[in-house]
């Protein structure tokens, strides 16, 4: 009986498009492919113009209630904290560590972009030079 009931559960998110909840804030998170058209050309974009990549749409998690995107660099919360795979050396950290990367030294902030819908991006920027200046600067 208890296998139907979780079942029930998987197929309730499913059909709603929820895929689970949000690491950060803990409502309810979706899939980039069940967005609006325009959420995910947004979020797509910013992939494009902004990382220089490309990303696999099932492996977007977004949530609408503080707009911050976990795309496939973000994983699940650890009893060590959120473990991230640096953008830069593709190494593993925490973040509950620390928002930068120990190899690299690479740092990360959350950012939002108006011009790709308002979501928040984790963005890279090298805390070394000028702690207070904006990516890409």
């Amino acid at each position: 009986m208890a296998a139907l009931i979780v079942g029930g559960i998987i197929v309730v998110r499913t059909a709603r498009g929820t895929c689970g909840f949000c690491i950060f804030c803990g409502e309810p998170a979706k899939r980039l492919p069940t967005l609006t058209d325009e959420d995910q050309k947004h979020i797509t974009q910013y992939f494009k113009k902004v990382e220089g990549r490309s990303v696999i749409p099932g492996t977007v998690i977004v949530c609408k209630s503080c707009n911050r995107i976990n795309d496939n660099k973000i994983s699940a919360h650890t009893i060590h904290g959120t473990a991230m795979q640096c953008k830069s050396c593709a190494k593993a950290f925490h973040l509950k560590d620390s928002m930068c990367c120990p190899i690299c030294g690479v740092c990360y902030r959350w950012q939002s972009f108006p011009e790709f819908g308002g979501f928040r991006f984790l963005v890279p920027y090298r805390k070394d030079k000028n702690a207070n200046q904006s990516p890409g600067e």
